[in-house]
């Protein structure tokens, strides 16, 4: 598969994606990346603007943002690369990981770097390229200020590559722009932020909170430099507003597809926004309909079903029959209150007498996010039990 040959021989007019680590980040954040220039045209309808692109790996990504300056600024527009297309895990702290020793070998036979190269060939014209072969350290000093509109961090995730290259990125910036980035697969108020401060030099590894994997580099410079931030299935972004950064949304985009995705990548996008709107795929719909069909609302069952995980679907089907038997009729989400704590253990000890393999798809992020049956017999036992 990394066979250069094969690329010599492939259109050149045409983006070459075949690689199985093409595209390494999910489908669907490519979908709100093209959001991201809906945005900007939809607020300020200016005539092009300037994107900067930390981290291009084979170039999928600045072929999503080319579609975007297509779509919406009919191919006007500048993109700026900076990738060192060179090594760079620390393999002290990645040493049994399969996809590092992947990505190294690309990285080291420039396999990567001319595949990047073939892409940007194949950008539309009146796009405006250029990269710069080098680390992120060395070039983002040298650029001018107040000089992007979109910056794009996906390069280096572990913790303090990612905090310098957003601290840079702040001043480059302009008014009413963008920062954004990849993989923020958790935000801090989702996980364990003990077990991501002793992981931070890590890229990739199991949240024991929330049973997760995320990038605990991403995670903690995102929060340390911006708090919570706007996120869309691990895509995040915030804009900037005078001396502030704030939020801000994507709820009315247009769902654009990128023309270079495979059939698979843009199933895969579906599927995402799919389950987003409320409607599951696979395992997953087959739990919500079941919900639906005993009497659940659509919305609940969605809720529930989401969470479901397919590795133990068996196991996770029959603990749903218990809830279904204890409920009765609807089940939901409900935060204990802080004071109430009679209440909160004795709901503790029915979810661990009667949900306990639930409890791991169910409950949020460990907090008191417990399942509470609303079934009225069963509530007013609980405060019974308590009283």
């Amino acid at each position: 598969m990394n066979d250069l040959n094969l690329l010599k021989n492939f259109p050149k007019d045409k983006p070459f994606l075949e690689h199985k680590n093409a595209v390494l980040s999910a489908p669907v954040r490519h979908i709100f990346m093209i959001g991201v220039v809906w945005f900007l045209k939809n607020q300020f309808n200016c005539k092009s603007i300037k994107l900067l692109e930390i981290g291009s790996w084979f170039g999928a990504s600045t072929l999503s943002w080319a579609q975007g300056l297509k779509e919406y600024y009919n191919s006007e527009g500048e993109i700026t690369c900076i990738d060192a297309w060179e090594p760079f895990f620390d393999l002290s702290q990645h040493s049994n990981e399969d996809y590092v020793k992947e990505m190294e070998e690309l990285l080291s036979s420039d396999y990567a770097y001319n595949v990047f190269i073939h892409n940007m060939n194949t950008l539309p014209n009146g796009i405006i390229t250029n990269h710069h072969r080098d680390k992120s350290t060395n070039i983002l000093p040298k650029l001018d200020s107040d000089s992007f509109d979109i910056i794009f961090i996906d390069a280096d995730h572990t913790y303090e590559p990612v905090k310098k290259d957003i601290k840079e990125s702040l001043r480059l910036v302009k008014d009413g722009g963008i920062i954004c980035g990849d993989d923020l697969n958790l935000q801090l108020h989702e996980i364990d932020s003990e077990n991501a401060k002793k992981n931070k030099d890590k890229d990739f590894v199991k949240d024991p909170l929330s049973k997760k994997n995320f990038h605990p580099g991403v995670t903690l410079a995102v929060e340390e430099l911006f708090g919570e931030v706007s996120s869309w299935g691990g895509f995040w972004g915030m804009q900037k507003k005078g001396d502030n950064w704030v939020k801000f949304s994507l709820k009315d985009m247009q769902v654009v597809y990128p023309e270079h995705f495979t059939k698979d990548h843009i199933q895969k996008a579906k599927d995402h926004i799919k389950e987003r709107s409320g409607c599951l795929t696979g395992k997953r719909k087959e739990f919500q309909e079941n919900f639906i069909q005993l009497g659940f609302s659509i919305e609940n069952a969605y809720q529930i079903a989401k969470q479901a995980k397919s590795s133990n679907g068996v196991q996770i089907a029959e603990t749903y029959q218990k809830c279904i038997k204890i409920a009765g009729e609807e089940i939901y989400w409900y935060r204990v209150r802080s004071d109430s704590l009679k209440l909160s253990k004795k709901i503790e000890e029915q979810c661990l007498r009667h949900l306990s393999t639930a409890r791991i798809h169910f409950f949020e992020r460990g907090r008191l996010n417990k399942l509470l049956l609303q079934a009225p017999h069963f509530f007013l036992y609980l405060l019974q039990e308590v009283h």
